[in-house]
C-alpha cells in the first residue's frame, strides 16, 4: 500500500495488494504460492472481525451522531464485515474511489467531499496514530482508541481525545 500512496506503484484494490503481499511472503519462505493460497489471501479481508465493543458502541453513537467509516478495505469486504459483525455505521467509504490508501491526502479529501464534511466539526476516530496524524493535517478533530496490541502514539502526538475503546468514546460523547 505504501508504494501506491507514494505514487511509486499503480493503483490496485486492497484485495489485490493483500494477494501480492501473501505471494511475496510465501515465495520468501522458499515455497511456490498455489492458486488456492492466492485466492485465500485475496479474500482474507472479507473475514475481518470487529472488536467486541464495536456493535453496541456504534449503535449507541448513532443515536446522537452520524457514524461514518473510512477504510482502506474494498467496499464489498466492508459491507460483509458490517453485516457479519453488526457494525452500525450510517455509511462506510472505501478509499478505492480515490485510487489510493490512507494516509494519502486524497483519501481524506475524498471523505470530506463525499460526505460534505466540515473537518473542524468531525471527530476522526482510529486506533492507528498514523491515521489520526494524517486526518489532523486535514483539519479533523481526533480520537485515539488505544486497542491492545496496536501501535501506540509517540510523545509528539496530540489527539483531542484518548479512549480505551469505542464504548468509552460513546459514554464520553453522550
Amino acid at each position: 500500500m505504501g508504494s501506491i500512496v507514494t505514487g511509486d506503484a499503480a493503483w490496485r484494490p486492497h484485495h489485490r495488494v493483500s494477494g501480492t503481499a501473501a505471494a511475496a511472503a510465501i515465495t520468501s519462505l522458499g515455497a511456490v504460492p498455489t492458486r488456492e493460497a492466492l485466492v485465500l489471501a485475496e479474500s482474507v479481508d472479507r473475514t475481518y472481525r470487529a472488536w467486541p465493543d464495536v456493535p453496541d458502541a456504534t449503535a449507541a453513537l448513532r443515536r446522537e451522531h452520524v457514524v461514518a467509516g473510512l477504510s482502506n478495505g474494498d467496499l464489498d469486504a466492508l459491507a460483509r464485515v458490517a453485516n457479519t459483525e453488526r457494525i452500525s455505521w450510517d455509511v462506510v467509504l472505501s478509499t478505492g474511489p480515490a485510487r489510493t490508501f490512507k494516509p494519502a491526502p486524497a483519501a481524506y479529501e475524498y471523505a470530506v467531499d463525499a460526505l460534505r464534511l466540515d473537518p473542524r466539526r468531525t471527530l476522526f476516530t482510529a486506533a492507528h496514530p498514523w491515521d489520526l496524524r494524517a486526518a489532523a493535517e486535514h483539519g479533523f478533530r481526533t480520537a485515539y482508541v488505544a486497542r491492545p496490541g496496536a501501535e501506540r502514539p509517540v510523545d509528539e502526538d496530540r489527539f483531542d481525545l484518548t479512549v480505551p475503546d469505542l464504548a468509552a468514546l460513546s459514554a464520553l460523547l453522550a
